[in-house]
């Protein structure tokens, strides 16, 4: 167990333990100026997009033409790996969020908007308002809009992150970015299914806080091709985080 030490005086107070990826390398499709991206599409706001699988997001985000490039980090980069938080993992990050003022909870509707064939589930939609969710609802006899309690994005975390209010209702969404910025992480990974045709691949983003800290190659197109033979093994730790400090205080190997 390798301990980074807090100069402050121990205090009683509760910690929790969050999941990190630990890599080396990763890979960005496009520039890496902080240029404006399609605020109403991307949800890594500003930061940097990135990923294992170059070629599979080169096709899903439909950006053939623009260059590959190849990020490293000799001392290892640290992402809070967002798929692997835990229920109690979730809630701690939603009270710090709701004590900072980037979430808050609003009254929502959600309705079934439509069907998907191949998953046979259906597919929900989250409306501010009743006549927006009748408007969007499949069938709102038979499955009537319900109204539910929705944790929303701040003005301030839309900000802070880069995004416009089209994301207002993904709280969840944009909120460990802000979180893992706070405490010292390089990033943020989310770990989602590899499945192209389906829209869907691992991804993450660098902070462009963090940036600096990581060397840029690009690659060329044939050395593109032979790149990845297979996802990286991630090496993962547990970062131990008192809430009130505002950087991992532990990390648990």
């Amino acid at each position: 167990m390798t301990a980074i030490k807090n100069a402050r005086p121990k205090k009683k107070t509760t910690a929790a333990t969050f999941p990190v990826l630990i890599l080396d390398h990763v890979w960005h499709v496009g520039s890496l100026e902080n240029a404006p991206k399609n605020a109403r599409s991307s949800y890594e706001g500003h930061h940097l997009s990135v990923s294992w699988c170059p070629d599979a997001w080169t096709q899903i985000a439909r950006i053939g033409g623009n260059p590959t490039w190849f990020l490293t980090k000799t001392n290892t980069g640290q992402f809070l790996d967002v798929l692997e938080l835990r229920k109690k993992q979730r809630t701690a990050i939603i009270n710090w969020g709701i004590q900072n003022k980037f979430v808050a909870y609003e009254d929502r509707w959600q309705v079934i908007s439509g069907h998907d064939e191949d998953t046979e589930e259906d597919q929900l939609m989250i409306c501010s308002s009743l006549e927006e969710a009748i408007d969007n609802s499949e069938d709102d006899e038979e499955y009537p809009p319900q109204k539910i309690t929705h944790l929303i994005a701040t003005s301030k975390l839309l900000h802070h992150v880069g995004c416009t209010t089209y994301h207002t209702d993904n709280g969840w969404g944009l909120l460990p970015m802000a979180w893992a910025e706070a405490v010292g992480l390089d990033g943020v990974w989310w770990c989602e299914t590899y499945d192209p045709d389906r829209l869907s691949a691992p991804r993450g983003c660098i902070f462009q806080s963090r940036l600096n800290e990581w060397s840029q190659t690009q690659i060329t197109g044939e050395e593109n091709d032979d790149q990845l033979s297979g996802f990286p093994k991630a090496h993962k730790i547990q970062i131990e985080h008192k809430p009130k400090n505002r950087r991992p205080l532990r990390v648990l190997s």
